[in-house]
């Protein structure tokens, strides 16, 4: 099982994945997503988690905590993306709690 976080030695794909092909094997890629503008984990369920911000305008902070708390079962890094996500709401809260004792 090949296993690499920047680009698969075997399909190379710039994405991380992992599957039980070994070098030389033939790799279907007509099915590839974009992986720039639509990756895998951008678009599971029925939107997009950047539409959704940005219909709600959530600010920056905000934007972000839902970002990561969206996508962290899909990304393979679940604990690293929801520690990225309590990052962004501990930073949420401080700014708040500034805004609400002015």
């Amino acid at each position: 099982m090949v296993t690499d976080p920047w680009r698969c030695g075997v399909c190379n794909i710039p994405e991380r994945h992992t599957h039980n092909l070994t070098k030389g094997d033939k790799v279907d890629t007509s099915a590839l997503h974009d992986l720039v503008n639509h990756p895998r984990h951008y678009t599971t369920g029925n939107i997009e988690v950047l539409d959704f911000i940005l219909d709600q305008q959530f600010n920056f902070l905000a934007g972000q905590v839902i970002k990561y708390v969206s996508r962290y079962r899909h990304k393979g890094t679940a604990v690293q993306d929801l520690e990225k996500a309590e990052f962004y709401l501990k930073r949420l809260i401080a700014a708040e709690q500034v805004k609400s004792d002015t």
